[in-house]
């Protein structure tokens, strides 16, 4: 190499879960690249100008960083949680989450791992590193609870989870066709609800009783929404 060379310097981004290679084969070719970095110019300065996170990257050469935390700003506390890393997915990636009624869920695109400080853990990951921490927490605060999932459920399955939290909570939960959005409004004598289809076919709704704001007319337990249409059903509370 060049005697007028100052510095050596080069951004570690190990692909980690690839789709091309073990997970051994991953961290030696990190490694054997940042051997390679470190060992030219000995007599020169050597930076780590970049790095994925890991206690490798950062630990060994960057004595003078000071590790924060999230959710901040107090949401720590709410939640009960610290998350110390994310961990991505490739599209074929997944991993899995068991809650305490052993129903497992799948996980994709993301999960985080977090620092449990006085939180209720309801579901833990299957496999991988992750395998046995904490994936979805609660805490109670106050009169109600604070609920954290730190990783991308699959769409039936968060779902299923937002169900659990609204029964637990003491909300009644809608039963609506697919693509149909529903809204309340109140006054002190009158309930204003809305019925907005975004789909593409017509949807039929049952038990709904009121009157039609816009035509006047009265609804005694089914209506049918046009597509990309809303309705708006005013009814005593």
């Amino acid at each position: 190499m060049t005697d007028k060379l100052d510095v050596i310097s080069w951004d570690s981004y190990p692909r980690f879960h690839n789709d091309y290679e073990s997970l051994t084969d991953t961290f030696t070719r990190s490694a054997f690249d940042h051997a390679v970095m470190r060992s030219m110019k000995k007599d020169r300065p050597f930076m780590l100008m970049e790095s994925a996170p890991g206690l490798v990257n950062w630990h060994d050469y960057n004595t003078l960083c000071y590790l924060g935390g999230f959710p901040g700003s107090g949401l720590n506390e709410l939640f009960g949680v610290t998350i110390e890393e994310l961990d991505t997915y490739y599209p074929n990636g997944k991993n899995y989450v068991t809650f305490s009624n052993k129903k497992q869920e799948t996980v994709k695109d993301y999960a985080e791992q977090i620092r449990v400080q006085d939180a209720e853990i309801l579901g833990t990951y299957v496999e991988d590193f992750h395998a046995g921490e904490a994936a979805t927490t609660r805490k109670q605060t106050g009169v109600g609870w604070a609920y954290y999932t730190d990783c991308r459920l699959d769409q039936v399955s968060m779902t299923e989870l937002i169900k659990e939290l609204i029964t637990n909570a003491g909300i009644r939960i809608k039963e609506l066709p697919e693509n149909v959005e529903y809204h309340e409004r109140y006054t002190d004598t009158y309930r204003y609800a809305f019925y907005i289809n975004e789909g593409d076919v017509v949807a039929e709704l049952l038990n709904v009783n009121g009157t039609e704001l816009l035509s006047g007319q009265v609804v005694n337990g089914k209506i049918s929404v046009d597509a990309k249409n809303v309705m708006i059903i005013k009814g005593k509370i």
